[in-house]
């Protein structure tokens, strides 16, 4: 077995003990609130019951006791002391006084129900012996001075029984039967007995089919996950030997890979020559062509008519155009050829050494600089960018009154986000997609002389620099090219 089925087989104990312990958990949960709503069922049973009694008892002491008839079986109460507590009706009937605590009593004998419990008054000195407190009762009248319940969950023969008592305190009415307490004295309680044993066969019958819910969902589970192992175990199998077969393939694209790179090596070697060479053959025959029209022009001047002259001009100015666009070729494969040699740049002193070179030929112009980051970047490539972004804002606003340029900065997530905006021509937006390209223009020649080669030289090496540039601008309302560079980690 090796490291990747040993792998396979750990996981696959991990996740059936972790099921495992997940279903029992759950399991756990719900029988711990099963429980917890058993004891809590029965004391809301409870609570009803002294709720029940309570209303009853204030009523009967509101009326300070009833009068009944007496009868064989209920002939009055004999521990009651009270001036009036036999009496004739006008009538001619004998009545007899029951107090409040006996004729709650008595209700509560009738009301006795095993299933829902059963209640009764104590007292720690009752009148009537029936009322005498058990031992759970007077701890619980012990504690009971603060008006607050009490409920507890009690062993008893007849099995576990949830008991509660509330206290009942003595008032004016009842002074007359009991003139041994004072007002507000703590005179007894009413206690409710709930046995449990309903609660818990109900409880035991949902715990044995939730049981058997869990354990139908611990068998699916298992099974689940059974399956997905031997698919995981299919599939290492599939995975290994795609890797054998991946690595044969890569051995022969490492191959070619190498094979290709040396051929491309060997035509950018080819290519490099190439530039040198068109830089080389076709400056010379250039500066020929231009020299010997300016020999023309100045020896033959005098018999040279208006017409000849101009094509003697148009050969020289276009002879120094090619010139210049060969110089901006030769630029533009440099870029992008030659390694980025990176270092910490002070755009600030950059930008201000290419203004104080340009604006010397544009005098008319006011040049505002902001403060700008220090950047990480090749010092020669970033001059060449603020270079040529500044020459086509003092060209492009030349022709305004006054030619106002502005150059800018801010931090944006670790990147220094520059800008340089003029007042110039503009352009038209809808041909911004093609400003950047080699030898693309939105002025005519006419207009703005150039060889469309400057905007695709900064676009390379901005891109280089893992930064990105883009421009904003209207016809007539100036434009602003923006372009990001990498911060310095040393900036202040």
């Amino acid at each position: 077995m090796d490291a990747g089925d040993k792998t396979l087989q750990r996981d696959f104990y991990l996740i059936l003990a972790a099921w495992s312990i997940l279903v029992a958990a759950s399991f756990a949960w719900y029988f711990w609130q099963e429980n917890k709503g058993l004891s809590e069922t029965a004391a809301k049973e409870a609570r009803a019951i002294l709720d029940r009694d309570n209303a009853y008892r204030h009523w009967l002491v509101e009326q300070g006791g009833v009068y009944v008839k007496p009868s064989e079986k209920l002939p009055g109460d004999p521990y009651l002391k009270h001036p009036q507590r036999d009496v004739v009706t006008t009538a001619g009937m004998r009545l007899t006084l029951l107090n409040p605590a006996f004729v709650l009593r008595e209700v509560q004998t009738r009301q006795a129900d095993p299933m829902r419990g059963r209640s009764r008054v104590v007292s720690l000195t009752p009148l009537n012996p029936q009322n005498a407190a058990d031992a759970w009762e007077r701890r619980g009248l012990d504690s009971l001075a603060g008006g607050n319940d009490r409920f507890e969950i009690v062993d008893s023969p007849a099995g576990a029984q949830m008991r509660a008592m509330r206290p009942f305190f003595a008032s004016p009415p009842c002074l007359a039967c009991h003139p041994d307490f004072a007002d507000g004295q703590l005179a007894g309680a009413i206690t409710a007995s709930v046995p449990l044993a309903p609660y818990q066969e109900l409880n035991n019958t949902e715990l044995r089919a939730a049981a058997l819910g869990h354990g139908t969902i611990w068998v699916a589970g298992l099974a689940g996950i059974g399956l997905a192992h031997r698919r995981r175990r299919q599939h290492a199998g599939q995975q290994r030997a795609w890797a054998l077969s991946l690595e044969s393939m890569n051995v022969e694209l490492e191959r070619r890979v190498a094979a290709r790179t040396e051929e491309l090596t060997r035509a950018l070697r080819e290519l490099e020559a190439f530039s040198y060479s068109v830089s080389h053959d076709l400056r010379a025959p250039l500066r020929a062509l231009n020299g010997y029209a300016h020999l023309l022009r100045e020896s033959q001047g005098d018999k040279l008519d208006a017409e000849q002259r101009g094509m003697f001009e148009r050969i020289a100015r276009n002879a120094e155009k090619m010139g210049e666009l060969i110089d901006d070729i030769l630029e533009y494969s440099r870029t992008g050829r030659e390694p980025l040699k990176r270092a910490a740049v002070d755009l600030d002193v950059l930008a201000r050494d290419v203004v104080r070179e340009q604006a010397e030929h544009h005098p008319a112009a006011r040049i505002d600089i902001a403060p700008l980051p220090p950047v990480v970047g090749d010092p020669i490539m970033l001059r060449q960018v603020f270079a040529n972004l500044v020459a086509n804002a003092l060209k492009f606003s030349a022709r305004r009154a006054q030619p106002v340029v502005e150059i800018g900065a801010s931090v944006d997530n670790g990147m220094a986000h520059c800008f340089i905006r003029d007042n110039g021509a503009g352009f038209d937006m809808a041909h911004a997609g093609k400003l950047f390209q080699l030898f693309q223009r939105v002025h005519h020649e006419r207009e703005f002389p150039g060889t469309g080669v400057g905007l695709a030289i900064v676009k390379r090496i901005i891109e280089r620099h893992g930064g990105r540039v883009w421009a904003e601008a209207a016809p007539d309302a100036g434009a602003t090219f923006h372009f990001t560079l990498p911060l310095s980690a040393n900036r202040s």
